[in-house]
């Protein structure tokens, strides 16, 4: 998702926020709109990974490295379908 310096402006107000996500057993899909323009993006997330003890690793790299994304709507429809990932959003 969004690391620290997506999520707020230069005035540390949000710039990006999530808005809806689904998850099953092996993904998370989540979509985001940054508040400046509207748009929207698109992130899967693997929940593949292990983690012995986050005071000692840095979990946070761990855990980007299963991100992928910020992708655009055909990017995430044609990821999701690359993937064989059983998910979708209800759209609004």
């Amino acid at each position: 998702m969004p690391i620290y310096n997506r999520q707020f402006d230069k005035d540390g107000h949000y710039a990006e926020y999530v808005e809806t996500a689904e998850a099953n057993e092996k993904f998370i899909i989540a979509r985001t709109v940054q508040v400046k323009d509207k748009r929207k993006n698109y992130w899967i997330i693997t929940k593949d990974f292990k983690h012995d003890d986050c005071n000692k690793l840095d979990c946070d790299s761990i855990i980007q490295s299963k991100v992928i994304g910020p992708l655009d709507p055909l990017q995430s429809r044609t990821k999701i379908a690359e993937l064989n990932i059983a998910l979708q959003f209800s759209e609004p």
